[in-house]
């Protein structure tokens, strides 16, 4: 019931941000909502659900971008891999702040990972130009400004399903 909600929820939001966005001519400082929607996902799921959900709303994504699913997948199971392996032993992600940076560094991260590759595919070398890191930078911001409004959100819809249940949104190191 909850993964329903949730992706019709998603949908609704790639709905209206990718034609808000695009309207007021702020196109270029959307904010990464699939990073900011797998972060939720990968919180409140467990392994198996939350990559199959991940997934899809990665599909969803590039539909509405118009782009081929493999660069957005690929997207989602490097972030996927990382936030399973290594987020949850060593970060001790509670505070909103330390959500905010953490999810700027990541943001700029996958996107390095995705030019680089792009343009190892195109033209066959990884160093890319300056220009790229400037366009980067106001999207990895916006991702980290409005990651925890959007969590927070989600975190009041659920509570209001009648299947709420006990999912904890932030990472606790377990001693």
């Amino acid at each position: 019931m909850k993964s329903i909600l949730f992706l019709s929820i998603a949908f609704l939001m790639f709905t209206i941000s990718s034609t808000i966005f695009y309207l007021l001519g702020i196109d270029s400082f959307r904010p990464d909502l699939l990073t900011i929607l797998c972060f939720i996902i990968i919180r409140t799921k467990k392994p198996f659900p939350a990559l199959v959900t991940c997934i899809i709303v990665a599909m969803m994504f590039s539909s509405f971008h118009q782009a081929n699913a493999n660069r957005f997948i690929f997207q989602t199971l490097i972030f996927f891999s990382v936030m399973r392996l290594f987020v949850g032993r060593y970060l001790n992600l509670v505070h909103p702040l330390f959500i905010a940076v953490f999810l700027f560094c990541a943001e700029m991260v996958l996107q390095v990972l995705l030019w680089g590759t792009i343009g190892m595919l195109q033209t066959g070398n990884w160093i890319q130009t300056p220009e790229i890191f400037g366009s980067m930078l106001p999207i990895a911001f916006t991702t980290g400004l409005l990651a925890n409004p959007i969590m927070f959100f989600f975190k009041w819809l659920f509570s209001l399903s009648p299947m709420s249940g006990n999912d904890d949104f932030y990472i606790i190191k377990r001693s």
